[in-house]
Order: C-alpha cells, then structure tokens, then sequence
C-alpha cells in the first residue's frame, strides 16, 4: 500500500478601501478673475482606493494537524507591490522515519475556503492501481467527496521514494476560475506500515509573496511562493 499527502482549507481575509478627498481652495485673485461669476466656486477632487488589507501568503500547523486542531499560528513576508499572475509555487521534503526500504509514500495537497469547502486542488501523487489506499489521506478523504476523476486526474503523479517534492499551481479553483483572497492549504501524506502525516496553514491567493507551513511527522515545513 503506498500512500499521498495534502490538507485542508479555512482562512478569512478582508480588503478594504478606503476614500480620500480634498477640495481646493479659494485665492482672492482668482475670485477677481472670475469677474460676474465671482460668487460661484471651483473645487479640484481626487479619489483613491485603498489598497489591499489582506495578508500575504503565509502558514502553519503542529504535528499532525487536523480539522478539528484549531486555528494554527501563522509567518508570513509582507507582499509584493507587483501583481500576482495567480502562479502558486509549493515545496517541500518527505523523509521516512523508518531506516531501510520503505513503501513510497501517497501525498495530497489541495486549498480550501472559508467554509472548508475544496475548491483548488495542488496536486496528488498515488498510484492509480491503488487509488482505494487514497482513503488513507483522511483528510484529503473528507475534503475531496465532490472531486470527479477528471480533475484528479489533471493534477495526479505516480509515486515516487522519499525526497524533495515540489508543484506548481496555476491558482485556479475547480470552476476554473483563478481563486483570490484568504484560503488554507493542506498537505498530507501516508505510506504503508509508516505514520500519518498533515498540516495546513493560511494563504492569501492573488497576493504576491512568501510564506511557510511548519512541518508535521514525515513532512518538513513547506515553502510556498506567489508570482
């Protein structure tokens, strides 16, 4: 049996604008000027929204984090000025606790909303002969009941020994829409005869910047990127 990894979702952020005005005032040589209409005045008015509230991209988790462990702490860069072109960058190491040959390992990582709804999977890398073991990921199990194959199938690897693992995301939802604002990130992994390993932390998609989500088990704290 070898098994995935990759958690769940739930994250608010807020953005809030905010008005500026300034009115112009009067000088005495343009009321002369005006001649008859000297009565009348001239206002100058700039508006400008404020930008962006929310935080960037960042996480956390303990060991072994599930849904019902709380809200984890959070580290986070401060973001970019530039744009986001939604590209999401995800890295991180598996390393096996046990010496000697282990089974490889089946991992999941997808993003939920507020309600802890999937709604944008990361990617999942199992073995398709032995999809059943994906229930194994009980947190990817519980998250991914409305996922069809076709988009499984869009975002699935073969497995592979312990290591480096790293994926990239276009940042876009399950409607295939980009997904922006406030959202948790899972990851979560699992083999035959070893642990169980998740974690999750807050990210803040369409906002350029950096963050991390400590590691949990066989997971080493993972380092994402938005561009």
């Amino acid at each position: 049996m070898d098994l995935p990894l990759f958690e769940e979702a739930t994250r608010r952020a807020v953005l809030r604008t905010g008005l500026a005005a300034t009115g112009a005032l009067f000088a005495s040589a343009f009321l002369t000027a005006c001649g008859d209409n000297g009565d009348k005045s001239a206002f100058g008015q700039s508006t400008t929204a404020g930008g962006s509230a929310a935080p960037p991209p960042s996480t956390s988790s303990t060991s072994s984090t599930s849904r019902s462990s709380g809200t984890p702490s959070s580290s986070s860069t401060a973001p970019s000025s530039t744009a986001a072109n939604g590209l999401v960058s995800l890295s991180f190491t598996y390393t096996a606790s046990d010496a000697g040959r282990v089974n490889n390992p089946f991992i999941a990582a997808w993003v939920e909303d507020a309600a802890s709804s999937l709604v944008g999977l990361i990617g999942v890398v199992y073995l398709a002969r032995e999809s059943k073991y994906l229930r194994e990921l009980t947190e990817w199990a519980a998250a991914s009941a409305k996922v069809t194959t076709s988009q499984l199938d869009a975002v699935s690897g073969a497995t592979r020994s312990a290591g480096a693992y790293s994926f990239q995301w276009n940042g876009k939802g399950l409607d295939g829409k980009t997904l922006q604002g406030p959202h948790t990130l899972w990851i979560e992994a699992a083999r035959e005869h070893g642990p169980h390993s998740v974690t999750h932390g807050p990210v803040t998609l369409g906002t350029p910047g950096k963050g991390t989500i400590p590691g949990s088990g066989e997971l080493s704290s993972a380092t994402m990127s938005i561009a």
